[in-house]
């Protein structure tokens, strides 16, 4: 046999292996690149839930605000608050012993009339970048050692102030109240957050 035919033979049984060879590198690299496109899709969305978050979270803040600017207003007056949250507009008697939280059970749709809008009060501006306004409550507090009354007696030395009535002269306590205000913010992309505050 000359070299001639033992080339043309080897080239023979060498035919159709780069084909093979470069086949599995391109199976690895499209596993590869699928990994990289999924991983990326799911960082993606990651990103997008929390910036989500953030902005209801930042959205009830600003409800929470409006609330208790709310509740300064309501303070010059201390209106009577219903005792059914669930009925009320907005603002009512907090929940004693074994109720359920109020929260729990008033509706925080947008088109609620048992919770406050962001700016219905107060005649701020619409936010922008949420799915909906976000909604605040306002809880007049119940102080349960007080047989149900709701207000809590509190030594002090305002008189004039609008939170406190009675004398407070010669040691005599001022009677405080206090308001628990519970505030919802929504994410562009329907994402919650619920806040909560005293205000007295």
């Amino acid at each position: 046999m000359s070299i001639r035919e033992i080339h043309i033979k080897s080239l023979k049984l060498q035919q159709g292996a780069v084909l093979a060879i470069a086949l599995i590198f391109l199976v690895l690299i499209t596993i590869i690149s699928i990994s990289s496109i999924q991983t990326a899709t799911l960082q993606e969305k990651m990103s997008g839930n929390m910036k989500d978050r953030s902005l209801a979270f930042q959205a009830a803040e600003s409800a929470m605000r409006d609330g208790e600017a709310h509740v300064r207003v309501l303070l010059t007056g201390i209106p009577a608050a219903a005792t059914a949250c669930a009925s009320a507009a907005g603002y009512c008697i907090s929940a004693v012993n074994n109720e359920p939280q109020n929260w729990t059970v008033v509706d925080w749709g947008s088109s609620s009339t048992s919770t406050f809008e962001y700016g219905d009060q107060t005649l701020r501006p619409d936010l922008t970048k949420v799915s909906q306004q976000p909604r605040y409550l306002i809880e007049r507090a119940v102080d349960p050692a007080g047989g149900g009354v709701n207000t809590r007696p509190k030594a002090g030395s305002c008189v004039s102030c609008p939170w406190s009535t009675g004398s407070v002269g010669g040691g005599s306590p001022a009677t405080v109240f206090y308001f628990r205000v519970t505030a919802t913010g929504f994410g562009p992309r329907g994402g919650r957050a619920t806040i909560q505050g005293t205000v007295r």
